[in-house]
């Protein structure tokens, strides 16, 4: 869950995904549905992190010290050890 972005339980995805089934299956039988327009929006994909959000979050660090001086700068010293 955590590698796919998920923000959310399995059980509020698979809920999520539900309803975005029923959704669908109702808008199909709509005026709107048989001329393929005002599509229902999914639910499920929310709960989901873009490729871009992860890549933002991931810090790497080549060595300890690189690590430790970034740790310094964001806390600046507040914390020790």
């Amino acid at each position: 869950m955590a590698m796919a972005g998920a923000t959310a339980s399995a059980d509020t995805i698979l809920l999520a995904k539900i309803l975005d089934g029923l959704n669908l299956l109702l808008w199909s039988y709509t005026e709107d549905g048989r001329k393929n327009r005002n599509r229902p929006d999914q639910l499920a994909p929310k709960f989901f992190q873009s490729e871009e959000d992860r890549k933002k979050e991931i810090q790497r660090f080549d060595t300890p010290e690189d690590f430790h001086a970034t740790w310094e700068r964001l806390t600046k010293g507040a914390i020790n050890g």
